[in-house]
């Protein structure tokens, strides 16, 4: 679950605590997520994969937090963009030279570029 940063992470994480909530709270600095155990964008790309017969080896993950790593590495190919922290971009096989939107453009051109051929 991802909530707007007009809450404290710390404060989600103590209250989260006291109820004994055995959950992952991320500031990726956009948000604040929620994760369950065994919850993340790469398990959720490893279905997807497994649900349109997929290998992981045919896919391509784009990313800009430190919650999208896993997804990154786990991908066939894993694009960080330019706004993305170090250890995000570290585990990228590609880092655009654009941020945000203009990132994710960047790279589906680079692995795509039949579909901007007009």
């Amino acid at each position: 679950m991802a909530l707007a940063r007009n809450i404290d992470p710390d404060e989600a994480r103590a209250v989260l605590r006291d109820h004994h909530l055995p959950v992952r709270v991320l500031d990726t600095g956009f948000a604040v997520h929620i994760q369950a155990p065994g919850v993340s964008k790469e398990t959720a790309m490893r279905k997807l994969a497994v649900d349109m017969g997929l290998s992981l080896d045919d896919m391509i993950a784009v990313g800009d937090s430190e919650n999208d790593i896993e997804m990154l590495r786990a991908a066939g190919v894993g694009v960080a963009v330019q706004n993305a922290p170090e250890l995000t971009r570290s585990a990228a096989d590609w880092v655009s030279k654009s941020a945000y939107g203009d990132g994710f453009v960047e790279a589906v051109k680079k692995y795509y570029p039949d579909r901007f051929s007009r």
